[in-house]
């Protein structure tokens, strides 16, 4: 297997991210068998620390997390790099990624100062040799993403291998102690030889979110690849009730959004439960609307049903559940047990959407889901 060391600068440019060279000549790409080498190489040759032995021991310890399969997000100030700037060098898939950041970035990373920040956590996925290669990642509005609102962009991508059925499209950030994933399904259309596949993936911050579960304001680096997910039992299916195991099939491409501030303040206490805003069977909730109430719906590809009651009550295959549904005009919410929470568009007889995640291992993950109403 390859890694790739890639020196680049990340740049805004009508709405979209960019990927240029860090000077006018073409950027430096660089491969190897392990990026280990080149992670202490790069600490040995830009990093200021106290002496030579404290950047060796740096650069040994960042060396020993690229060992032990551990991702890392390592923001440099300005004070311990040689060239005065402030860096982000950020271990992920196997790859190692350099970018320089402005003042303000540095600000808004580092709020309390302190010459280095690094925020780690183990692979929780599988990298196996690359069948796909991604470039030009354009994200809309990434110099000021609302983090209310889905991420929508576009990767360009070319087939060097035989592709796996049920590939996906994987978005990747760290938070603070977080590690986040918004998972959704390609259609199979778009993995051709070559060309641009497009995604719109939930948004950054959910209504559940507490103020330290998803990023605040400022920069946030992202990246993008494509991958497959299973259950325990290698179940690939469009729904999934939990996944075992993800496999990652490109490379990873990387982008820096900067995020704007919320209007809507935050919630900092327990997420509340769901109020129902159901009426009763056979009235309209809203003119024109016929009521969900009494209607029972099926994941594709599965046996699990889920069918709405009055009071915002849900029966879940056939039994009675603690879960809870709301209504807002097409947008539908659904809470199974405060451990799932099912985000779906109605549109006729079907639902498109996600769930996420609200605790456990996988808190904060969210993968596409739809429902088709059963029609008896």
């Amino acid at each position: 297997m390859k890694y790739v060391l890639s020196l680049k600068k990340l740049v805004v440019a009508l709405g979209l991210v960019a990927l240029v060279s860090t000077s006018s000549a073409r950027a430096e790409d660089y491969s190897s068998d392990s990026i280990r080498p080149v992670v202490v190489q790069w600490v040995s040759e830009h990093c200021k620390m106290s002496s030579p032995e404290a950047n060796r021991k740096l650069g040994s310890n960042l060396g020993d997390m690229i060992d032990s399969q551990t991702d890392f997000v390592a923001t440099f100030s300005g004070e311990v790099m040689n060239s005065g700037y402030a860096y982000q060098a950020i271990a992920f898939a196997n790859h190692f990624f350099v970018c320089r950041l402005s003042d303000v970035q540095a600000k808004n990373i580092m709020p309390g100062g302190g010459p280095i920040v690094i925020l780690s956590g183990k692979q929780s996925y599988e990298v196996k040799p690359a069948v796909i290669e991604l470039s030009q990642l354009a994200i809309k509005n990434c110099d000021k993403l609302d983090p209310t609102k889905p991420i929508e962009g576009e990767v360009r991508f070319k087939r060097v291998g035989s592709v796996p059925s049920a590939l996906r499209i994987r978005l990747s950030y760290r938070w603070g102690i977080h590690y986040t994933e918004a998972i959704k399904s390609l259609n199979e259309e778009m993995v051709a030889a070559e060309g641009i596949v497009t995604f719109t993936l939930p948004p950054m911050r959910k209504s559940t979110d507490k103020a330290d579960d998803a990023p605040g304001a400022g920069p946030q680096t992202v990246f993008v690849d494509l991958c497959t997910v299973a259950d325990k039992n290698g179940d690939t299916n469009s729904f999934l009730k939990s996944i075992s195991s993800v496999c990652v099939y490109s490379n990873p491409v990387p982008a820096m959004l900067d995020i704007k501030a919320s209007v809507k303040s935050v919630r900092t206490s327990a997420t509340p439960s769901v109020t129902p805003t159901t009426a009763p069977v056979g009235i309209a909730e809203a003119a024109g609307v016929v009521t969900l109430v009494g209607t029972k719906w099926q994941f594709p590809g599965t046996k699990s049903t889920v069918e709405f009651l009055a009071g915002g009550k849900l029966r879940w295959n056939d039994d009675d559940t603690d879960g809870t549904w709301k209504r807002d005009g097409n947008s539908i919410e659904i809470n199974v047990n405060d451990y799932t929470l099912f985000h779906f568009t109605l549109d006729g007889n079907t639902m498109q959407g996600y769930w996420e995640r609200l605790k456990g291992s996988e808190k904060g993950m969210t993968l596409d889901s739809s429902l088709t109403r059963i029609v008896e």
